[in-house]
């Protein structure tokens, strides 16, 4: 979500990635060529990182290093229409969890856990939703659960921006309108969520400091962490968001 304030943010790191990001796959999914890169021990636990809206697994890259350097066996992808993939007509956040879906039992990965950034923590909440019972625990980064869980003034220009496109009869980006649209997750829904599930944002972030508390209340048993001086996608970019979700995964160590 919130696309337009951390574009150059995601540049950046996707032009850094390019020397540091293993080697790419491509897999056929649910109607769609998929690419997706992995790192890690083929024998450890699988584990999932999702990108943000407009970006691609490259932006994960510091987070698949550093769970791939604690033992898991980890598989970043590009979401559907995104990176390397080729563009679709319109986007929906339930298709995207399908699709994580149809790549964990292409892969036949037992229970990942899954770390999402931006859109792809609300793309591992809907994977929780429609696909109870194959994944092992969610960590969300930035989340929002309804369109309007951003900052009120950000969400305000958001809109206004694309109802002064609309009205130029300019095309509004499929992206940008599901952004506008999703989701549309209920409290009700939340609470259905039994997996462990550590709720992450930014002391600056773009998603209100209340609506991220308010996913944290209505998934039971859910940790929710506030990253003192981070802002929307620091703590990911910089791989501080895994180690914090390998921590949640092992207190012990």
């Amino acid at each position: 979500m919130a696309r337009i304030t951390f574009i150059l943010l995601i540049a950046l790191v996707s032009f850094i990635g390019l020397a540091q990001t293993p080697a790419d796959h491509v897999i056929a999914i649910n109607g769609i060529t998929t690419h997706y890169t992995t790192a890690g021990p083929d024998t450890g636990p699988a584990a999932i990182m999702i990108h943000g809206n407009g970006g691609s697994y490259r932006d994960m890259a510091e987070a698949t290093a550093v769970m791939a350097e604690a033992g898991y066996h980890v598989f970043a992808l590009d979401s559907r229409g995104q990176g390397q993939n080729a563009p679709v007509s319109e986007y929906h956040y339930v298709d995207m969890a399908h699709d994580v879906n149809a790549f964990i039992e292409a892969l036949r990965l037992q229970q990942p856990v899954v770390l999402g950034f931006s859109d792809g923590g609300i793309i591992a909440i809907e994977l929780a939703l429609l696909h109870p019972g194959k994944v092992k625990a969610i960590a969300t980064c930035g989340a929002n659960v309804q369109p309007d869980g951003i900052q009120p003034q950000l969400f305000a220009q958001f809109k206004q921006s694309v109802d002064d496109a609309i009205r130029a009869g300019k095309q509004v980006p499929a992206l940008t309108k599901m952004m506008l649209d999703e989701p549309n997750i209920t409290a009700e829904q939340l609470q259905t969520i039994s997996i462990p599930a550590l709720i992450m944002a930014g002391e600056n972030d773009l998603v209100t400091l209340d609506h991220t508390a308010h996913i944290h209340r209505c998934i039971k048993g859910s940790t929710m962490l506030i990253l003192g001086g981070e802002d929307h996608g620091s703590y990911v970019l910089s791989g501080k968001a895994a180690r914090h979700f390998l921590h949640f995964l092992h207190p012990e160590k």
